[in-house]
């Protein structure tokens, strides 16, 4: 009987003993003092530490898997298994976890601020980005990594995309490398400049005007050629605004211009449909044709005088007031007696729809008459023959 009893006996001591038996887990890291937290059960605390761990935390298990965090201001975070024995000494493998410092920085800004870059994914190449990094951000932002990060890194990151609306970047360009050094703290600041989109126009004779008459467009361009007319990019916004087509203020990568060049005495050069890309500039040159320089007059009866009829503006005083007033009067100009050829000059043309008054004594006696010897200029019209009526 006493045989049969002595093996009970020894397992009963020896889950006794095991049962008094303190478990713990020892961490160490390198630099000591970094802070710990076991995932599992969230206990914390600082190395370098021997930690006691109670029952509860196996939960009725004798052996438990746990995942162990250390942080550490300025040091790389790291993450480790443990594997945990109750009733034992633990320790981590390795036993002393050495923290890498953040000894490598680069701060990426812009001028002015606020824009949005793109780098190119390293992993494309096996890099590993690190894991507070971002491939997409909007500037000033400051990434910190390793030595050894940044020593991977560094051959493989490249700049994707640049973009700050109404400005273009200048001295850096797409697949550009990011000047990553290890151990050192590098700022790298891209200039942006603003977004011109640039029309040239020069005329043979100068001096003429330019206008966008399509229906939306800008109207005048500039006093007289030569013409550089640069357009901001809020130009090109209130363009794409005002256009009819739904969903036209979109992407687009160029504006369209109607333009007409004129000049007095000149025939006016139309120039549909120009495209203007955005950010680029577009010239144009072209040769005025001067209108019909000679013009015959005829009249039946011949010896008729022709005049330009214009109302101009003149200053008349009030003598009871003393006040200035601008009166309009008619004014003739007298072009000569049929027949007769006119050398139009181009300094002083006659306008398409003038009005024209024949003049001759016993003609135009009455109203009714008079208004008929009155005609209307048309421009490109090589002859003028005229009726007189009494």
């Amino acid at each position: 009987m006493n045989r049969l009893r002595l093996p009970i006996l020894l397992t009963i001591l020896l889950a006794a003993l095991c049962a008094c038996q303190k478990t713990t887990l020892t961490l160490q890291s390198t630099p000591p003092g970094a802070q710990f937290v076991l995932d599992r059960s969230g206990i914390r605390g600082n190395t370098n530490t021997q930690l006691k761990l109670s029952k509860d935390v196996f939960a009725g298990s004798q052996q438990i898997s746990d995942k162990l965090r250390l942080e550490m201001p300025g040091y790389r975070s790291v993450t480790v298994p443990v594997s945990l024995s109750k009733g034992r000494k633990n320790v981590t493998s390795p036993a002393v976890i050495k923290l890498e410092p953040l000894s490598t920085s680069i701060t990426i800004a812009s001028s002015p601020p606020g824009a949005q870059i793109k780098l190119v994914d390293p992993a494309t190449a096996g890099a590993v980005l690190p894991p507070d990094w971002r491939l997409s951000f909007r500037t000033p932002v400051t990434f910190v990594c390793t030595s050894a990060e940044a020593a991977v890194l560094a051959p493989n990151l490249r700049f994707a995309s640049f973009l700050s609306e109404g400005n273009v970047a200048t001295g850096f360009a797409v697949n550009d490398p990011v000047p990553l050094k290890a151990d050192q703290n590098v700022t790298v600041t891209i200039p942006f400049e603003p977004l011109i989109t640039t029309l040239g126009i020069t005329t043979e004779p100068e001096g003429a005007t330019v206008e966008d008459v399509s229906p939306a467009g800008f109207g005048n361009l500039g006093k007289t050629t030569p013409v550089k007319h640069n357009f901001t990019w809020q130009d090109i916004r209130t363009w794409v605004d005002r256009q009819p087509v739904t969903g036209r203020a979109g992407a687009f990568d160029a504006i369209v211009l109607n333009l007409r060049i004129s000049k007095r005495g000149y025939t006016d050069v139309l120039l549909p449909n120009i495209r203007l890309p955005i950010g680029q500039e577009r010239n144009f040159n072209r040769i005025l044709q001067p209108v019909l320089s000679q013009i015959r007059f005829e009249s039946d009866p011949p010896g008729v005088q022709v005049f330009v009829s214009r109302t101009i503006t003149t200053q008349v005083l009030d003598p009871t007031t003393g006040a200035i007033t601008d009166v309009p009067v008619t004014s003739l100009k007298n072009l000569g007696m049929t027949p007769f050829d006119l050398t139009l000059d181009p300094e002083d043309p006659i306008d398409h729809g003038t009005e024209l008054v024949w003049q001759k004594t016993g003609f135009g006696v009455t109203a009714a008459t008079a208004a008929l010897n009155k005609t209307r200029f048309a421009q490109g019209q090589k002859k003028f023959l005229h009726v007189m009526a009494k």
